[in-house]
């Protein structure tokens, strides 16, 4: 269920972009209906509201498709609704009532308690949950990029199967961050090594996402290297999953990602791409 919830944006932002506005919209709204419908009678119309603003982020997408915005414009209009949708949440959470923040730092702590045990690795346990309890805003960012990214890439790759023109966007592994943001990066890294709170977590909190980002760009990169080597589709699936699995894969990645502002991986290869 949780799945329909993630993947729900993509199969908006596909069917407003395949057909006409008019008609997308149509038919995304009686499907709204039916699947209120059913809700209400299996009881189940809190589960409606949260794939409702999963629904709205679809036709944030869509109409960052139809206006021509780039794929980092359309990345941050799509984060910046989740994260104002859970400023909203928490802002209307009562006296007494458990906040979101609330309940997904509890999430995380029963999560570690479970993986590391109470006793055994008490030490540890404890490290994290401070760790947790400093960078819990990145983590919260980390996840509302990640979830509008996979929708924006699986809608793009949807939308290039079906036709080439009706996604405005290039192919992701061309995508690339602003050039200046490696300042941003230089920046976070120095409150970080300052040690001083707050500025130390605010720090650590966007090394964090900073990070994850150029992992992204590092990630189009490789995948633009891998296209480059003419590679067949199973061993291209080996690598992946060799980089992916592997903690220090996703450095390296975000260091690949950081390094291309100098070294261009993709102008030097960039003669044989598919």
């Amino acid at each position: 269920m949780i799945w329909l919830h993630i993947l729900a944006p993509m199969a908006i932002a596909y069917r407003l972009a395949v057909h006409d506005h008019n008609r997308g919209r149509s038919i995304v709204i009686q499907a709204l209906v039916l699947v209120a419908v059913v809700a209400l009678f299996t009881g189940a119309m809190t589960v409606f509201f949260i794939g409702l603003a999963m629904v709205l982020l679809g036709f944030i997408l869509a109409w960052a498709m139809r206006r021509g915005d780039s794929l980092t414009m359309a990345g941050i209009k799509g984060s910046g609704y989740l994260a104002g949708l859970w400023l909203v949440l928490w802002a209307l959470t009562g006296p007494g009532e458990i906040s979101p923040t609330q309940a997904l730092l509890a999430s995380i702590d029963h999560s570690l308690s479970a993986a590391w045990g109470q006793e055994e690795n008490a030490a540890t346990l404890e490290y994290m949950r401070r760790f947790i309890a400093r960078a819990w805003p990145a983590f919260l960012a980390i996840s509302l990029i990640s979830l509008v990214w996979l929708n924006i890439a699986a809608s793009h790759w949807l939308l290039r199967k079906k036709s080439p023109g009706l996604s405005p966007w290039p192919e992701l592994k061309q995508w690339r961050l602003p050039d200046y943001l490696v300042a941003v990066v230089a920046l976070a890294l120095g409150f970080l090594l300052l040690g001083f709170e707050p500025l130390a977590t605010v720090g650590l909190n966007g090394m964090l996402i900073l990070g994850m980002l150029y992992f992204m760009q590092g990630l189009a990169i490789m995948s633009h290297l891998l296209a480059y080597w003419q590679l067949p589709t199973w061993l291209r699936v080996i690598c992946y999953a060799l980089v992916l699995i592997q903690g220090y894969g996703l450095i390296l990645l975000a260091l690949l990602g950081l390094a291309d502002l100098r070294l261009g991986f993709r102008e030097r290869f960039g003669a044989k791409t598919e």
